[in-house]
């Protein structure tokens, strides 16, 4: 049995006693990533045909994402679950098409998990991200030469700084033999087995816009004029109140955003609006008489880009104690 897992626990990150006698995915399962949320650990990781390399009507397609969950680290789902599915997926054997390469590397942000997943091209892999908000090209691999010119491999292997999100990430290169040759058999390899780390602005993988749609002016046939945007959030219930920050950039006095909590019917609860007009990576809202986003009424966050064509992006909204 090849490419299984079974975990294992440390005192000190150096001794590791096995905590599974045997592999509990029964089968072909590269892990990739390991969290814990909500009282459940979550190990993330990539399968291929016949152990669950396929489409729900049964097809294979080569390289999927499944994860396994446990509630003690030691027992263990006893089936796979389909984590992530790419949308073109179709019906090849493993390695020619479009594929989901290794599970998502996952990073537990309280209420939100984000992952960036790797996109396989028959060969070979640039890195994407998955988030609640849908799928954003992210990082590609170097050019020609480079260390990291074949394949990116992502990990739970994230940091913030007050202003830089860091993320490592490795590499692999396949242009070796398969199988390896036996020791002491040596194997040309130009791109060994290395660590990058990739840097943008804190949290800034991808942003929200209003789309300017050019509408003639109300009751005219004059110049065509954009409209105003918004975005409204789910339902909000906290235990305490708390403190609410923004992420955006090109917000400016003429280029502002108006922020509101609203109820389910969208009226504005009393003293619950506020305008951005600076950029910020962590912007505090500011409500009248220094409140705070109230404990134990329902609320929604509403944002709205006004009419014209100042457009500020929205990066992320934070809730924080």
């Amino acid at each position: 049995m090849i490419h299984s897992t079974a975990t294992a626990v440390s005192r000190d990150g150096l001794h590791w006693n096995l905590v599974n006698k045997e592999p509990f995915t029964r089968g072909h399962f590269e892990n990739t990533s390991l969290i814990r949320y909500n009282g459940l650990y979550y190990m993330a990781g990539q399968a291929i045909p016949p152990w669950s390399g396929e489409q729900f009507d049964g097809s294979p397609v080569g390289r999927t994402s499944r994860v396994f969950f446990s509630q003690d680290f030691l027992h263990w789902s006893g089936a796979r679950a389909e984590a992530f599915s790419r949308p073109n997926y179709v019906t090849q054997p493993e390695g020619r098409g479009e594929e989901a390469h290794m599970g998502a590397g996952l990073w537990n942000r309280g209420n939100v998990i984000l992952g960036l997943y790797g996109r396989w091209h028959g060969g070979t892999v640039t890195a994407k991200r998955s988030r609640l908000d849908g799928l954003t090209n992210f990082m590609s691999p170097g050019g020609y030469g480079d260390w990291d010119q074949f394949t990116l491999l992502q990990a739970d292997a994230y940091y913030n700084t007050a202003t830089e999100t860091y993320i490592w990430y490795s590499n692999a290169d396949f242009h070796v033999p398969t199988p390896m040759p036996a020791l002491p058999a040596h194997v040309e390899n130009k791109t060994p087995c290395s660590v990058g780390l990739a840097i943008l602005p804190r949290d800034r993988f991808g942003y929200v816009q209003k789309e300017i749609v050019a509408l003639p002016a109300r009751g005219t046939k004059a110049p065509l004029l954009p409209r105003y945007g918004e975005i409204l959030s789910r339902s909000i219930l906290l235990d305490q109140a708390s403190e609410v920050y923004v992420n955006v950039d090109d917000a400016a006095p003429q280029a502002k955003l108006q922020i509101d909590l609203v109820n389910d019917t969208e009226r504005t609860l009393p003293g619950y609006a506020a305008d951005i007009t600076e950029s910020s990576f962590q912007t505090p809202i500011h409500w009248g008489g220094g409140k705070k986003a109230p404990a134990g009424q329902p609320f929604r966050i509403r944002v709205r880009w006004p009419e014209g064509g100042a457009n500020p992006k929205l990066y992320a909204i934070y809730v924080q104690r």
